[in-house]
């Protein structure tokens, strides 16, 4: 008697490896812990996604539509301010959006933004979700000088915001939230 064959989609397989990846850690994550998870064999998994690193891709993404979403809607929010205040601004609600990622989903940013993620940085589907503030600075109306500054200086605040978050998260600083925004703030008036 032949073997009932599942059929699974791929936001299915999506699905449980942001999970695993989420409450387990990336170290975790294999095609044999995800098969487990979803009752199926590992060969099956190969079937939808070449290898794991296509399936990291798609969590990477989903992490960073998600980390977007966090700010777009914070930005919403905001008035239109003065092109220097709406920058500070603008820079602050993306250091808040990152700080609130990274705690709500911990082991996703170690993905997306650590060594396991850096091979997504040269993938040609997800490297712009790298490096956001740079290239937002093509939107914002400026002279070409203070547009080529103004994507040094976010590239440098990310740097800042995403190394503040690392340490954080790794415990090599375990310095509480309000501290945490202390150097955000002391970094923004630096920078701008």
């Amino acid at each position: 008697m032949a073997r009932k064959k599942l059929i699974f989609d791929r936001q299915k397989i999506i699905d449980s490896s942001f999970n695993i990846i989420l409450n387990e850690g990336i170290d975790a994550f294999t095609a044999r812990r995800l098969a487990l998870e979803l009752k199926i064999s590992s060969m099956t998994v190969y079937n939808y996604y070449k290898n794991i690193d296509e399936i990291k891709k798609e969590v990477v993404i989903r992490g960073f539509s998600i980390l977007y979403k966090m700010f777009f809607n914070a930005m919403q929010e905001q008035e239109r301010l003065s092109t220097k205040d709406y920058i500070k601004r603008l820079c602050r609600i993306f250091a808040t959006s990152m700080i609130n990622f990274a705690r709500e989903y911990k082991e996703i940013y170690v993905l997306m933004f650590t060594e396991h993620g850096s091979k997504f940085r040269k993938d040609h589907e997800t490297r712009l979700f790298y490096n956001f503030l740079p290239q937002l600075a093509d939107r914002i109306r400026l002279g070409q000088d203070e547009r080529a500054d103004l994507k040094k200086k976010f590239y440098l605040y990310e740097i800042i915001i995403q190394g503040l978050i690392m340490e954080k998260i790794r415990k090599a600083n375990d310095f509480p939230r309000h501290q945490l925004d202390e150097y955000v703030d002391f970094s923004l008036d630096c920078l701008f």
